[in-house]
């Protein structure tokens, strides 16, 4: 019988030979009874093939987390700067009387018009009167400019702005008659002026007790004066003396009032009555510019 050579093999990196039976119908007896088991070294086994993301889609994702993290950023800085704007903000709440040009911002002025003390909403007399109008322009230069013709002329006026237009007024009385005959002598110099109703309506403002108090007083002066103005052509300085010594302290709501009502009271007997109705004018312009920004 062919002599045939031994099986090896390799259970667990060790060599087990395997004996060979020489009945045909058998092809091998194991002298080991556990299971053949055969390791395939590491290096036999297939690698997957490792996924790699192309490069123009790194640079997308790239520019994408970028963007959202500046966003971030950004975000978190304006926050923090808003922030310390609100708890840093003016405590002041007084505000300067509005002029006719650079009037304060709505936020300040709304802080300041209150004023020192304890202020409440309080409602602000209308006031009505007939002025002389001479003209009214979309430019100021040009109102201007009327204005001297009329001051050579020896009327002097005043130019009241409302609503974007400048309104040339050469005088004020207290009824629409006197106001017509008024504007009839100054037609026949050659003066173009009409007669017409004015008025500042009355309106609500946050006041003090004492400013508030002061308004109510100058009202009935101011209705006085014009009235005299038109009756005897002249004012009761002691009213506006009285006014001007009853004026709030440190109010600056009222400051630019308060000027014009002490030079109503310091005029002297040579004061002219165009030169006197100017200055109710001047002032009966400056109350209907406290609720203004």
């Amino acid at each position: 019988m062919e002599k045939r050579r031994p099986i090896i093999v390799h259970l667990n990196e060790e060599k087990v030979p395997i004996k060979q039976d020489t009945d045909r119908g058998q092809s091998f007896k194991r002298d080991h009874h556990p299971t053949v088991k055969i390791n395939r070294p590491n290096s036999a086994r297939k690698k997957s093939p490792e996924k790699k993301i192309p490069p123009f889609l790194k640079k997308i994702l790239f520019a994408m987390f970028s963007a959202v993290g500046i966003g971030l950023l950004l975000g978190f800085i304006m926050l923090h700067l808003f922030g310390n704007m609100e708890s840093s903000g003016p405590t002041s709440q007084q505000v300067p009387v509005n002029h006719l040009k650079n009037q304060p911002n709505t936020n300040q002025a709304d802080q300041q018009m209150k004023g020192a003390g304890n202020a409440e909403e309080k409602t602000l007399a209308g006031l009505q009167a007939f002025v002389l109008q001479g003209g009214i322009f979309s430019e100021s230069a040009n109102a201007e400019n009327t204005a001297r013709g009329f001051a050579s002329a020896g009327y002097p006026s005043f130019i009241w702005e409302q609503d974007g237009q400048f309104f040339l007024l050469v005088g004020i009385e207290d009824s629409k008659n006197a106001a017509v005959q008024a504007a009839k002598k100054m037609k026949e110099n050659n003066f173009d002026v009409y007669a017409k109703e004015w008025q500042v309506a009355k309106r609500k403002l946050p006041l003090n007790k004492e400013e508030s108090e002061w308004l109510a007083a100058f009202a009935n002066v101011w209705n006085s004066a014009v009235k005299q103005m038109s009756m005897q052509g002249k004012v009761d300085a002691s009213e506006w003396k009285e006014l001007a010594e009853m004026s709030p302290q440190k109010s600056q709501v009222l400051e630019k009032m308060q000027q014009e009502a002490a030079a109503l009271a310091k005029q002297n007997a040579s004061a002219g009555k165009g030169e006197i109705q100017m200055q109710l004018l001047r002032i009966w312009y400056d109350y209907g510019q406290l609720n203004k920004e």
